[in-house]
């Protein structure tokens, strides 16, 4: 991953033992040891990829709380967000919950993945304005579907 000019083409982008594919032409608008941002060529979405590390490995009944603290502070972030989650999830060992929701007045659309395994925590977040739910929710598809661990 090239840190130099702001149309180079990603491949991935890794934080910890985990990684994102990146569509071609998505431009890299933060790089970091706890977060990556990336946006996409029309400039309508931006997904923030990021990191949490524990000292100790959160149980299930953590991440839950975890979660719980997470869909408050989207609900915090303006009076006009409606938000839905699935429950939260144990699958061959890691953590995983799934939640989407709206900005009314800004017309905002935002979709979270938030997982965790061991020590690790990682989010995938997607925000969109201008874009309509069908290409937010294909692109939010796109990068959940190009997550893999080590």
């Amino acid at each position: 991953v090239s840190s130099c000019a702001a149309q180079v083409d990603i491949k991935r982008a890794e934080l910890g033992k985990a990684a994102i594919v990146v569509p071609n032409g998505w431009t890299k608008s933060n790089d970091g040891n706890e977060r990556i941002n990336v946006t996409s060529p029309d400039g309508l979405q931006q997904v923030t990829f990021s990191i949490v590390k524990y000292d100790v490995a959160p149980s299930f009944a953590d991440f839950k709380r975890l979660c719980s603290h997470r869909l408050e502070a989207e609900k915090a972030q303006a009076s006009d967000i409606t938000i839905e989650s699935d429950a939260p999830f144990e699958d061959a060992g890691s953590f995983g919950m799934f939640f989407s929701g709206k900005e009314a007045s800004s017309g905002r659309l935002f979709s979270g993945f938030v997982t965790q395994k061991g020590v690790e925590g990682h989010t995938i977040y997607l925000e969109s304005i201008g874009a309509d739910s069908k290409s937010h929710l294909g692109t939010f598809e796109a990068f959940v579907k190009g997550f893999t661990r080590r």
